[in-house]
């Protein structure tokens, strides 16, 4: 297999897909460095809440738990959102039609800007009873609170 590899002719148009057609090992260890610098400053953006919440309390860190949830949700779609708009981009711009692909990230865009507008509005809405039915009784005041911060800037995600 390897010397298929070797002998395919990489031009300039395609010498950065050159990885993609050697080792599979490689490529995956080379592409997954981006997701896994992602995960981790999404994890760092949990734990340093966590930190930063931890000097008002362990109801205060309760709070930002029953919204943890919800922060996955977000983060999930505002993903989904951006892969499927990766792989609608590159196909175009792969196929070298300049304009489809400035007309596929105009209406990704306009899909994105309609859906941060309506998770933030549903989010809202719906945060009480979410918050209630995740058994956050007790520290629900401060759960809402935080949640409506969180939900109003939600918007950031998908941008």
């Amino acid at each position: 297999m390897n010397e298929k590899v070797e002998e395919i002719k990489v031009d300039e148009k395609t010498k950065e897909v050159k990885v993609l057609l050697g080792d599979p090992k490689k490529a995956i260890l080379k592409l997954s460095g981006p997701m896994i610098i992602a995960m981790i400053v999404m994890q760092s953006y949990n734990l340093i809440d966590v930190i930063w919440v931890a000097g008002l309390g362990s109801d205060a860190i309760a709070a930002v738990g029953f919204i943890a949830p919800l922060f996955l949700i977000y983060f999930g779609i505002s993903n989904g959102l951006g892969a499927g708009a990766t792989a609608v981009i590159s196909r175009y711009i792969g196929a070298e039609n300049k304009i489809q692909a400035n007309n596929s990230a105009f209406h990704v865009l306009i899909l994105i800007f309609i859906i941060s507008i309506l998770t933030t509005v549903i989010g809202i809405i719906i945060l009480k009873p979410f918050l209630l039915f995740s058994g956050a009784a007790s520290v629900s005041d401060l759960a809402y609170h935080y949640g409506v911060v969180f939900i109003g800037g939600s918007f950031l995600w998908f941008s």
